[in-house]
């Protein structure tokens, strides 16, 4: 077989963004962050039902060149990526993690095929959304152009994806960002009025009890995403320390039925952010880790690191060590334990090589 003809090189383009009335603020701050993504499968592998994903895109940073969106648009690692910016200069990209469990990847570009296009970086808030927030809901919409309205937070609870047929990756742990009556778009961010971001407006996906496909829209705290870009602009590979559990909440009066005391009750219900209920283990997700041979399905988490442990917020209290404090509910007894977390790269969860067999 002749080998493929060479790839055309692509030449410096410098593009400008449309112009945006102010009467759209904040999308006239959003809009030169965001950029359009075609990502294609040569294969269908890892549970693909499609060889061609597209979405949107938000530029975090210019230097090094970071731009994140979710797995719903990359949904594996083997593929080409393809970036356009302002609608108009198309460049290849290049995927650099994808995250084991939340619903974002993070891809860098050759920021000189941009010439002097004014690509513009997003500046993250640090105030998390909750609900009854007053937000901008600023997005692309499917012709491109800019889509924005100012709605509130209806709900901030938990994100629940189920085991799909063929299997394929999935988001948990994590708590999704509802808003009131959202307008369709392919994806964005949940903003300030001053157009700081404070959630990305991401699409996930899943499948019904007939095991058919199904999608929904909600926001990822940006905090989720700052553990992974911050240590790229420091020059760094991320180091994601996670336990291999996969978690859930139960209300408190389920957990009083299997004999949570009294004390333990207080102690959750004085709690700031409690919204009384408790995280437990619905399963393991590795069971030769330290961590597996501790923890058992249907163990109740009391505390991590010494706080209350209430939400799946506070399972990235703890991510920054390498051995985690746990007092968890086991047989009507509070039992305190120590583990290590396991450290999980961002691709090792996805196929990057394909081996074809051909017979004569």
């Amino acid at each position: 077989m002749p080998p493929p003809p060479p790839s055309k090189p692509y030449a410096p383009a410098t593009a400008i963004y449309p112009t945006i009335s102010e009467a759209l603020h904040p999308a006239d701050v959003i809009m030169p962050s965001f950029v359009a993504i075609d990502f294609h499968l040569p294969f269908l592998v890892d549970g693909m039902k499609a060889t061609q994903f597209y979405g949107t895109g938000l530029v975090v940073s210019i230097n090094p060149p970071l731009i994140v969106c979710d797995r719903d648009t990359i949904p594996i690692s083997i593929g080409d990526i393809f970036i356009t910016f302002a609608n108009s200069v198309i460049i290849p990209g290049r995927l650099v993690y994808l995250h084991p469990f939340y619903n974002f990847v993070v891809l860098t570009y050759d920021a000189s095929l941009l010439a002097n296009t004014p690509v513009k970086p997003a500046t993250f808030s640090d105030k998390p959304l909750t609900q009854g927030d007053e937000c901008f809901l600023v997005g692309v919409g499917t012709d491109q152009s800019p889509v924005i309205k100012k709605t509130t937070v209806s709900n901030v609870g938990n994100i629940g994806t189920r085991e799909c047929s063929p299997p394929r990756w999935r988001a948990i742990n994590v708590e999704g960002i509802k808003v009131d009556d959202p307008v369709g778009t392919q994806g964005g961010v949940l903003c300030d009025g001053d157009g700081s971001v404070q959630a990305l407006w991401v699409n996930y996906s899943s499948q019904d009890e007939k095991s058919n496909d199904i999608t929904f829209m909600s926001g990822l705290d940006v905090a989720c995403v700052r553990t992974v870009t911050e240590p790229f602009m420091r020059g760094e590979y991320p180091k994601l320390r996670a336990l291999d559990v996969e978690f859930w909440t139960m209300r408190i009066a389920a957990a009083r039925s299997l004999g949570l005391t009294d004390e333990w009750v207080q102690r959750i219900e004085s709690d700031s952010s409690s919204k009384h209920q408790l995280l437990y283990v619905l399963s393991l997700l590795d069971t030769s880790t330290p961590c597996s041979q501790m923890l058992k399905v249907g163990d109740i988490v009391l505390e991590l690191e010494g706080q209350v442990a209430t939400g799946m917020r506070d399972l990235d209290r703890a991510r920054g060590v390498d051995q985690v404090n746990i007092v968890s509910f086991v047989h009507h007894t509070p039992l305190f334990m120590n583990t290590s977390f396991a450290v999980a790269h961002g691709r090792i969860q996805s196929t990057d090589t394909v081996a074809l067999l051909f017979s004569f």
